[in-house]
């Protein structure tokens, strides 16, 4: 996580503190939020390529196997209903070709065996990537939703360090009018 989400605004107190450290604390206390803005400007870049560029391809990716993994189903599926139409048919011209039609009904089956598991493989590898585009356009979702919110923060941030620099730049007017330190109680 960013330094901002670690460490936060630091809002608090500003005006609070007093003497001659109030300026340097003011000052600190700026540089911190530069530092924070610029972190959260940094995830935020990289947040966005993420969903912006790196999922979307991805996402592509996964769904042209997905249908590729359909198209080799349903393949798998004609050429099963071929195959078990072929056998059934073997089976019933068991008239008079001896042992070469009962080869050739063998290897029917055999084939319709083959291709039955070769069909739940595809069927099963199928699922698999639809499972994981679902997890992929969750995790996109995910990211766009942390963008935004980081896109919040950067915007939080930004307007605080406007008020700090602010202040400071009041403090800085205040002690140079007055020749000393000014002191907020």
């Amino acid at each position: 996580k960013s330094a901002a989400a670690a460490g936060g605004a630091g809002g608090g107190g500003l005006l609070s503190s007093g003497g001659e450290g109030s300026g340097t604390a003011h000052q600190v206390q700026l540089e911190e939020t530069r530092q924070q803005v610029f972190a959260l400007e940094e995830d935020n870049e990289h947040l966005r390529r993420l969903a912006m560029v790196q999922l979307p391809n991805e996402l592509s990716t996964m769904r042209h196997r997905c249908d590729t993994a359909s198209s080799r189903v349903s393949q798998l599926e004609q050429e099963l209903e071929e195959a078990e139409y072929h056998l059934k048919a073997a089976k019933n011209d068991r008239g008079g070709g001896g042992g070469s039609q009962l080869r050739a009904s063998e290897d029917r089956f055999q084939q319709v065996e083959r291709l039955k598991e070769e069909l739940q493989a595809g069927r099963k590898q199928r699922l698999e990537l639809e499972a994981s585009v679902l997890e992929r356009d969750s995790q996109s979702l995910e990211l766009r939703f942390e963008i935004e919110a980081k896109e919040s923060e950067n915007i939080r941030l930004r307007r605080r360090l406007k008020e700090l620099e602010s202040v400071s730049r009041t403090l800085q007017q205040q002690q140079q009018s007055t020749g000393r330190p000014h002191t907020t109680a």
